[in-house]
This record gives C-alpha cells, sequence and structure tokens, in this order.
C-alpha cells in the first residue's frame, strides 16, 4: 500500500458525501418549489373554476320564472310545484361546490335543467341518457355536464328547426371512463373545432392568461344574453 493512499481514499469518500448530501437537498429544494408552484396554479385554476361555476344563466332563470307565472294564471299548481323543486335543485348544487361529485349527481343536475327547458320547448326538445350503475359511481370535477349541454343548445340546436334531441352516453372503455354528449345541431367548423383544441391543451399546459380568457369570454356571453 502506497503511503498516504488509505487517508487519500477517506478524503475522496468524504467528498462524495458531501457532494452526494449536497445533491439530495438540491433535489430536494426543487420538489418543494415545484410543489409549492403546481399547489398555486391549482388554487388559482379552482378558483376560477368556482367563480364559473358560481354563474347561472340569467336568461334562463327569467324564462323559468316566467313559465312559473304562466302555469300559475293557469292554475297548474302541479306544474308550478315541479319546476320549482327542479329549479332549486339546479341552485342548491351550483351554490353547494365541491371538488369531486359522482357522475350520476352530474346527470341528476343535468336532468334538472333539460326537464325546465322541456317545459319552455315541450314536445321539440327531445333528450336521452344511457349510463349504467358502475359509471353512474365515477368521481369527476363538478358542474362539467351541464354546461356542455347548455352549449349544444344556445350553439347548435337553436339555428335549426325542432325536434332539437341532445344524447348522452356513459360508459367505460379500455378502463378509461368516456362521456359522450351528441346533439342533430349545425356541427362545428374545422377552424372552430381547431380553436377549442388549442384552448383545451393551454390549459392542459397550465396557461392561466388562457383560461382567464375564456372566464372573460363566458361572462361576455352571459350579459349578451
Amino acid at each position: 500500500m502506497l503511503p498516504g493512499s488509505q487517508s487519500g481514499k477517506i478524503q475522496v469518500e468524504d467528498e462524495l458525501g458531501v457532494l452526494k448530501q449536497a445533491f439530495d437537498d438540491m433535489l430536494l429544494s426543487i420538489q418543494k418549489a415545484t410543489n409549492r408552484e403546481i399547489a398555486a396554479k391549482t388554487s388559482a385554476v379552482e378558483a376560477k373554476l368556482f367563480a364559473l361555476q358560481a354563474q347561472m344563466n340569467p336568461h334562463f332563470i327569467h324564462n323559468t320564472l316566467f313559465i312559473v307565472q304562466a302555469y300559475a294564471r293557469e292554475e297548474n299548481f302541479k306544474m308550478v310545484d315541479e319546476i320549482c323543486e327542479e329549479l332549486s335543485d339546479m341552485i342548491r348544487y351550483s351554490a353547494n361546490w365541491q371538488q369531486n361529485v359522482t357522475l350520476g349527481e352530474e346527470l341528476r343536475h343535468v336532468d334538472c335543467y333539460m326537464k325546465l327547458v322541456k317545459c319552455r320547448y315541450e314536445d321539440g326538445v327531445r333528450y336521452f341518457v344511457k349510463c349504467d350503475s358502475v359509471s353512474e359511481a365515477i368521481r369527476m370535477p363538478q358542474f362539467i355536464l351541464q354546461p356542455i349541454v347548455e352549449n349544444s343548445l344556445e350553439h347548435g340546436l337553436k339555428k335549426r328547426e325542432f325536434p332539437w334531441i341532445i344524447e348522452i352516453k356513459c360508459y367505460t372503455e379500455n378502463n378509461c371512463w368516456m362521456i359522450e354528449i351528441w346533439d342533430n345541431g349545425i356541427g362545428i367548423t374545422p377552424d372552430k373545432k381547431s380553436e377549442i383544441l388549442l384552448f383545451l391543451e393551454n390549459i392542459k399546459m397550465g396557461n392561466q392568461d388562457i383560461l382567464e380568457q375564456g372566464l372573460k369570454i363566458r361572462r361576455s356571453f352571459a350579459k349578451k344574453m
């Protein structure tokens, strides 16, 4: 053994230990910073989604109350009671924000909405829901389905003649749960489809400006209605 070789080996091991500890500390610091950034972005998105979820179309509420008034004048108090119950359930669901709900709860919210729509358009609107009991138990973000159905009515179906048809299918495929919402409206242009896909991709990447823009567009649309 060469003179001093043992002490040289110990010195090298000490230096490697120090480097390893410094590297571990750096990784831990990066992880903590990443977690803080994710938490901050998640909180911001949740706050914006809560603001979006709290918005009920005032035009829709006005029309519903007008229908209640019409039935009351006809002394059809059974219909008045049913409409008030559905509207009350919708408002209660919208006001009671939760991070996750079951698909069954979301479908019930859509059912309340569509029953009120049918009170206005009667046989001009038809809607069908196909969902098994397993899919109904799936947990998902709140207030997702009804705005999509509302968009089908506002942007696809109101520009064509009756009957307006909406179908909702919920099922599992390749270990993933799937929800399909179909309508017989005017459809969507390729340019608009590309715009929506780009918008969704930006949301997935955490682009706060894009999400804020989407909320402003919705608020502006609600005011015009």
